[in-house]
């Protein structure tokens, strides 16, 4: 398997996955810090849905380290609020 891009985001200020979703806190946003598009076959503004699919799967109690929107794969890790 091969990435197609990689992005490190970081979950800025004290809050939770579901803050984000709701804008409860304004402390709280997701900034990309790197991202490269190696191929150039997957479009740079999918990262737009990897939080939210992130959130919907944590709210379901399906979350996995893999994934899926469209025939776009998230393969993700989080250490200290950096994905």
């Amino acid at each position: 398997m091969s990435a197609s891009a990689v992005y490190v985001l970081d979950l800025k200020g004290k809050c939770r996955l579901h803050h984000v979703r709701l804008n409860a806190s304004s402390d709280c946003s997701v900034q990309v810090l790197v991202c490269r598009n190696y191929r150039g076959d997957v479009d740079m503004s999918e990262i737009e849905h990897f939080m939210t699919l992130l959130m919907d799967k944590e709210e379901e109690g399906t979350l996995s380290p893999i994934l899926a929107h469209g025939g776009v794969r998230f393969m993700w890790i989080k250490h200290n609020n950096l994905y």
